[in-house]
């Protein structure tokens, strides 16, 4: 298929906007550089171990983070946290214990920041790499999670009007 970009009226566009994603931030750690992104291509993909999937942007410098650390935290959002999710489109700004204007704390297995106010994280170490196109795929076994809210209604893409995909 090689290299193609989205258009709204493209038959393959269409489809694959159809898919439903919920909305996550994931974030990465090597050493002292933290970094965040907003992730929607994201799936759970075992239960033995548990396995998760994450696509994140190759030329990303959460990308490059991950990659170097071996691990990355999804954390999890809900309904209403659009500015949350928004604060991540950008690229990463990080002071102290603040990235994008969000507090965080260090994930208890990785180091990887937990984002505070989020409903439920989940820490994971990389079991495996696909890298094609312009997104890498990492497999994360999760090691360590919480959840302050685990009855909370996930953020999902569609009822926000954003657009990712196709």
């Amino acid at each position: 298929m090689g290299d193609r970009r989205p258009n709204a009226k493209d038959p393959v566009t269409q489809a694959l906007r159809m898919l439903e994603y919920g909305l996550t931030v994931v974030t990465g750690r090597a050493g002292d550089a933290v970094a965040g992104g907003t992730c929607n291509w994201l799936t759970q993909a075992s239960f033995s171990p548990p396995l998760v999937v994450a696509a994140i942007k190759s030329r990303s410098l959460l990308h490059a983070l991950v990659s170097e650390g071996g691990a990355f935290c999804v954390n999890l959002l809900a309904e209403g946290q659009e500015d949350l999710a928004r604060a991540f489109f950008r690229p990463s700004r990080h002071e102290g214990a603040v990235l994008n204007g969000h507090p965080f704390r260090d994930g208890a297995e990785t180091s990887c920041p937990v984002i505070e106010g989020c409903p439920a994280h989940f820490e994971c170490r990389v079991v495996d790499v696909v890298a094609r196109g312009d997104y890498t795929i990492f497999v994360g076994e999760v090691v360590s999670a919480g959840a302050s809210d685990p009855h909370a209604r996930p953020l999902a893409l569609r009822p926000t009007g954003w657009v990712h995909g196709g």
